[in-house]
């Protein structure tokens, strides 16, 4: 009887790359077609192209795990047990038989078409679960339970497997779980805020319209039948606010020359800058800025992706809106700029990325918090669409973004501080509507 073991599978469809070296590429052509360890492919590449050939394959499976067309898979002589994906590719290490383990407090386990799965917001990893015996595994778990004492429930062989692939994927609590940045987080506002921004799941993001063949939309406006209406009264459209409201609108086309250092110092004054800083008694220090915000615990940063800027330098800059000045933190990101950037246009000449501190408003909020942290996103933008129309700037928010990837950018702890928004700013072009 040969033991469960953890196999390495690639995506129907997927052939690699011609330019890989032989022993590569006959590696990922068998794992295409059945399932090798990785200590397999390892042996087999080392036997073909040498030691040198190793590097090319932990390239290739990493770009495979970012599409999402790698897979692993727990075979036993009774079938597969669990099959996970994740957007990188995981790092096995096998479990301390005698480490206590205990499931996360994050792990959502629920049904998806015919199958169970268990994923987290602490990673990228979804694992569909085959075999029934694994939902009393789990269950189990619900306490400490060291590997060796989980040998009740499953064979040694398979328990080692499948606590090897969940710790991979992030599924056990870690010594932090409760503690520091991630301690201020409750499930249903770190799954909100990993599921609606990209890079932690495997669904369509954005505009993928999943009801377009099934459904007709709902109309643009809710009629309700009612004899008893009260007509009301049009305001002439007249005066300097009103134009602004009236013509207020997105533009991702941007003109030359760019933007100025002065522009931007004038957009984040009117639309961001500390106006006062109070405490009202609670411990927590507040304050007053020209957008509304929930409770004035302000808990928004703005962060500028420059681009193309007239005088100043291209690079990662932090606004601090006490002093009322820019602070740079690095380079300008690619990647940043790129998930910014839609076809047929072409990159922002400056974007401003809003984080949450969350512990600013976790601190005092239950269960509203993270909704409350998306509403205040909604204020300022829309504070910083009328400041930009009022200037003649051209300005456009942005669907979505990773958040992942500004925390690497920025040098942030994504559960302490990370994106929310985004939104991005530029001189008009030359015929955009005034």
């Amino acid at each position: 009887m040969a033991a469960a073991r953890i196999e390495l599978l690639l995506r129907d469809g997927e052939a690699p790359s011609a330019s890989l070296p032989t022993g590569v590429r006959d590696a990922l052509a068998r794992i295409a077609r059945n399932g090798e360890t990785e200590d397999e492919l390892e042996t087999s590449v080392i036997a073909a192209d040498g030691r040198g050939g190793l590097p090319l394959l932990y390239y290739a499976l990493d770009a495979l795990a970012r599409r999402d067309a790698l897979s692993y898979r727990i075979a036993s002589d009774d079938g597969t047990l669990a099959t996970a994906t994740c957007r990188t590719r995981l790092d096995l290490r096998t479990v301390d038989p005698g480490q206590p383990l205990l499931l996360s407090r994050f792990a959502l386990i629920r049904r998806d078409g015919d199958t169970m799965t268990i994923e987290t917001p602490l990673s990228a990893a979804h694992v569909t679960l085959t075999d029934p015996r694994l939902l009393p595994f789990l269950a189990t778990l619900a306490t400490p339970r060291r590997a060796d004492e989980l040998t009740a429930i499953l064979p040694p062989d398979e328990v080692s497997a499948l606590c090897t692939l969940f710790w991979s994927c992030g599924l056990f609590a870690g010594e932090q779980e409760n503690d520091g940045s991630l301690g201020y987080w409750n499930f249903y506002d770190l799954l909100f805020h990993a599921r609606s921004r990209k890079g932690r799941h495997h669904g369509q993001y954005g505009a993928s319209f999943p009801f377009r063949l099934r459904t007709q939309p709902p109309p643009v406006a809710k009629q309700i039948a009612s004899d008893d209406v009260v007509p009301l009264h049009r305001p002439e459209l007249q005066g300097e606010f009103t134009s602004v409201i009236e013509n207020r609108h997105s533009s991702r086309q941007f003109g030359e020359p760019p933007i100025t250092c002065r522009e931007l110092g004038e957009l984040l004054f009117r639309a961001a800058r500390i106006r006062d800083v109070y405490d009202v008694g609670i411990g927590q220090q507040l304050s007053n800025r020209p957008y509304p915000g929930g409770g004035a615990v302000y808990e928004l940063e703005i962060y500028l992706t420059v681009h193309t800027c007239a005088d100043l330098r291209s690079g990662l800059y932090h606004y601090d809106p006490l002093e009322h000045r820019l602070a740079r933190i690095g380079d300008s990101s690619k990647a940043l700029l790129q998930q910014a950037t839609q076809e047929p246009y072409a990159p922002p000449q400056v974007l401003l990325t809003i984080t949450a501190r969350f512990a600013r408003v976790f601190w005092k909020y239950e269960s509203m918090g993270y909704a409350l942290i998306l509403k205040d996103v909604g204020a300022l933008m829309q504070t910083l669409y009328l400041v930009a129309e009022a200037m003649g700037l051209g300005a456009c928010a942005i669907g979505g973004g990773d958040s992942d990837v500004f925390a690497a950018a920025a040098g942030v702890d994504y559960y302490e501080e990370t994106s929310v928004g985004e939104f991005i700013i530029g001189s008009r072009a030359e015929g955009d509507r005034q």
